[in-house]
């Protein structure tokens, strides 16, 4: 479905990601990794298709879901993060990065925590609190493993969109913002 939404087939990529939660949803036994990928891709998907709403309402259903639900308390804050975000809503961004974050320090098995790093130096951006964008951003450790395309994107994006909220010419922020709500 990642294929069809990058191709602009977004009816298509959505009707395809809405037959697999279904299938996710009906799934039993189904190994913790495996279901996690295909929750992310899900997500994914209409995040790419412009729709963040309904990658968030997805996140939400998902933790009613019995054998996800352990697996999603830090995993789940930091997209619905990223998405809050992109969106341009700091404060609740913030209020689901910063327990991701917290919890990615302590547990980071996919290699997100730059990516929780980087989200934050840009809500902080986002908010002209300076300091604290200053030292997000030069936290941000470099990735231990290759991490997946859209992980690099979103953090570079990030990290990119933080340092030029500080530029001269304000209308750059504005528009890199509105291209991370097209992608």
């Amino acid at each position: 479905c990642q294929l069809l939404a990058l191709s602009g087939r977004t009816q298509e990529a959505q009707q395809e990601a809405a037959e697999l939660w279904e299938s996710l949803q009906q799934a039993r036994n189904l190994p913790l990794t495996a279901g996690a990928e295909i929750l992310d891709g899900i997500v994914c998907t209409h995040i790419m298709c412009a729709d963040p709403a309904r990658a968030l309402a997805l996140l939400d259903q998902a933790r009613r879901l019995p054998y996800l639900e352990t697996h999603l308390s830090a995993w789940s804050e930091l997209p619905a993060g990223a998405i809050h975000a992109i969106a341009g809503r700091a404060d609740t961004a913030l209020g689901c990065l910063v327990p991701a974050h917290r919890q990615l320090e302590v547990d980071d098995p996919r290699g997100l925590l730059p990516l929780a790093l980087a989200a934050m130096a840009y809500c902080y951006a986002q908010r002209k609190e300076w300091d604290r964008m200053t030292e997000h951003l030069a936290a941000v450790p470099e990735f231990k493993t290759a991490p997946a395309a859209y992980v690099l994107a979103a953090t570079r994006y990030f990290q990119l969109a933080a340092v030029l909220r500080l530029a001269p010419d304000g209308d750059l922020p504005q528009q890199l913002t509105d291209q991370g709500s097209r992608a």
